[in-house]
């Protein structure tokens, strides 16, 4: 189920997208660097960034993709909130499952600093974030991780919509598919 549903979404970002060879792509809270391999394969110049270098869990994970044939990328360790890049770094920021990471007050500086890293032009790519429902609120989400300290929150789509138009980004939401 997981990485079914994380297949059909790269599908449909690949698609909607339509990435070029040698454009400049930040995989934001790679974990795995899943994303970051599939990104290279497709020819895009790829930084993985994470909290975590641990295999499994972190950027050394990527070193099985390189034994298996994936074009290297850089992986660098650092914080979503303080990212270590110079201004208009990327052509695309990619977050997937990662911003709920941030607490209230992070989520606003983490979009921030994604503005800033972006090129004139550039684009943040955000998928599969959970979110919380007004009519299904599960106040207590990820209660069943929280020995993990995995910073784990959830937000109503408003409040990330809000949040990214106030670091500067015009928002495009999906359409919905049957």
């Amino acid at each position: 189920g997981y990485w079914f549903t994380q297949a059909r979404s790269m599908e449909h970002v690949e698609a909607e997208l339509g990435f070029h060879p040698g454009e400049r792509l930040l995989d934001v809270g790679s974990n795995t660097c899943w994303a970051s391999a599939r990104f290279s394969r497709a020819g895009l110049n790829v930084t993985a960034l994470d909290i975590a270098s641990t295999l499994m869990q972190g950027l050394r994970t990527a070193d099985w993709w390189f034994g298996d044939g994936v074009p290297y990328f850089e992986r660098v360790l650092g914080s979503m909130a303080d990212m270590p890049f110079a201004d208009e770094s990327f052509d695309t920021v990619f977050c997937c499952e990662v911003l709920h990471h941030n607490d209230r007050a992070n989520l606003d500086t983490t979009l921030r600093e994604m503005h800033r890293l972006l090129k004139p032009g550039g684009r943040l790519t955000v998928v599969n974030e959970p979110m919380r429902f007004p009519l299904r609120p599960k106040l207590d989400h990820a209660e069943e991780v929280a020995q993990f300290e995995g910073n784990e929150h959830v937000y109503l789509m408003h409040q990330y919509v809000r949040a990214a138009r106030a670091a500067g980004f015009t928002v495009r939401l999906p359409k919905l598919r049957d």
